[in-house]
């Protein structure tokens, strides 16, 4: 309801600025006092038909957009998101992610594509070369790990050469707390 008003008062606005405009400078505003009900064509100086068609025109298709909005996103959608995204995710998590975004509505969607995950290649790279001072760590999050490998120097080595193998999988791991923890808050 409150965006049908917004629109009606967009309208009456942009009639009132055409109305004081108008070739002959008359602007006839009905009051409920005295016309008992207030209609938006009798808001308008039969010169300015054409600017009132216009403008009812314009914000019917804002309410409109408005009112689907609302709306689930498409299949289409999902299958963008889930493309731009699927190096960021495990397959299990990918297959949960699909079902949650088939609910999400416009609005909901658009802030989900602002999020920026973690790459794990990058994880990878920080591990193989940083990783005894935990730079792997600390670019997941992970900060408590982050120390702990630094002071002990990637754990003598050991810790290090198991990181290479699982830091993708980590940081797949925090990708999708980060996601589920932005849905959270997206549906408050």
């Amino acid at each position: 309801m409150k965006k049908v008003i917004f629109a009606f008062a967009a309208l009456l606005a942009a009639v009132s600025l055409a109305g004081a405009s108008t070739r002959t400078g008359e602007f006839r505003l009905e009051t409920p006092e005295t016309s008992g009900i207030m209609s938006t064509k009798a808001i308008v100086n039969p010169v300015d038909e054409e600017l009132y068609n216009d403008v009812l025109t314009h914000v019917n298709d804002y309410v409109a957009y408005l009112n689907t909005t609302g709306a689930a996103i498409s299949e289409t959608r999902v299958n963008q998101w889930m493309a731009m995204n699927k190096k960021f995710f495990t397959n299990q998590q990918l297959m949960s992610i699909s079902e949650t975004l088939s609910g999400l509505d416009e609005e909901n969607y658009q802030n989900l594509v602002l999020v920026d995950y973690k790459d794990p290649t990058v994880s990878l790279i920080l591990s193989i070369f940083v990783g005894t001072l935990g730079v792997d760590r600390f670019y997941i999050g992970k900060i408590g790990a982050g120390v702990g490998k630094l002071l002990t120097f990637g754990g003598l080595g050991v810790w290090w050469l198991i990181d290479i193998f699982c830091i993708q999988d980590a940081t797949k791991d925090v990708n999708y707390e980060e996601f589920n923890e932005f849905l959270a808050l997206l549906q408050r």
